[in-house]
């Protein structure tokens, strides 16, 4: 249409696209286009423009509710794993000589196994964090520390023989088995309370590397195993020989199937 400056009508082209002018420029529009190449080109890119960013604003929708579903399913997967761990640690203390000495060796993986696939990592997971180095080295001096502290009671109990002497820090041999379990107690929820911590963090987006998982497991079950050590021996002897014993097995398990469970996690599941 002659007359009408292709720049007037260019600027009105965003109004009629998004419905908003009135009748009058809207005629004047559609007319112009009519005969007019450019302003029709530049109506449809308008056009195609517009399309592609309600498609695109419907696939962000989309991914911002596929983040929240996966920060859900791994919120009940902590809480599961939590209530199994907590639980395998109650039924391995209260029944460890009833269910059998080679039952926590079985359980233990699979508790591994399942800390690695249910609790997947985040999609958004690009924030660095010093939690990640803290948190790893925190479960290994806390799984050093019960073993010696429970080294340390062990060789006290060698090598006492009367029923008064003194034990660990002052305490009385026959009270420093309660003393011990206490203090394992509390080194097992500390490790769990990292492993809570770790996987929260991680739901939150920080790059938390995973073997703490295997390390945090490892001290929890650990410190189990002492307990049930105290529980259900008599000889010191005994005492010793299945101490060695369940902390070697039990590192060695949790190295292991912490890596097995991770390149399958990783490979698999992914």
């Amino acid at each position: 249409m002659k007359g009408i400056n292709c720049n007037i009508i260019r600027d009105l082209l965003p109004s009629y696209v998004d419905n908003i002018c009135c009748e009058d420029s809207r005629h004047l529009i559609e007319e112009h286009i009519s005969g007019c190449e450019q302003c029709r080109t530049k109506l449809e890119l308008l056009k195609s423009t517009e399309l592609t960013d309600e498609g695109g604003e419907q696939k962000r929708i989309s991914y911002l509710k596929k983040i929240k579903r996966h920060y859900d399913k791994g919120m009940i997967s902590l809480v599961f794993l939590t209530l199994m761990v907590i639980g395998g640690f109650l039924f391995m203390i209260y029944n460890y000589g009833l269910a059998g000495s080679i039952l926590p060796y079985i359980i233990f993986p699979l508790m591994l196994v399942a800390a690695y696939c249910l609790t997947p990592d985040s999609p958004l997971a690009d924030k660095r964090t010093k939690f990640s180095g803290i948190l790893v080295i925190g479960s290994i001096l806390v799984s050093i520390l019960m073993m010696i502290y429970y080294a340390v009671f062990v060789f006290q109990c060698s090598i006492s023989t009367e029923k008064g002497e003194t034990g660990l820090f002052g305490i009385p041999l026959y009270e420093t088995g309660p003393y011990l379990e206490k203090r394992l107690i509390f080194m097992a929820v500390v490790q769990l309370g990292m492993f809570i911590l770790s996987n929260i963090l991680i739901f939150r987006g920080y790059r938390i590397h995973k073997s703490i998982h295997g390390l945090t497991l490892t001290g929890v079950w650990l410190a189990a195993g002492y307990i049930c050590t105290l529980h259900n021996l008599s000889t010191v002897e005994g005492l010793y020989r299945l101490s060695a014993a369940m902390t070697v097995y039990f590192v060695i398990e949790g190295v292991v199937f912490s890596a097995a469970a991770f390149v399958f996690a990783k490979k698999v599941l992914k």
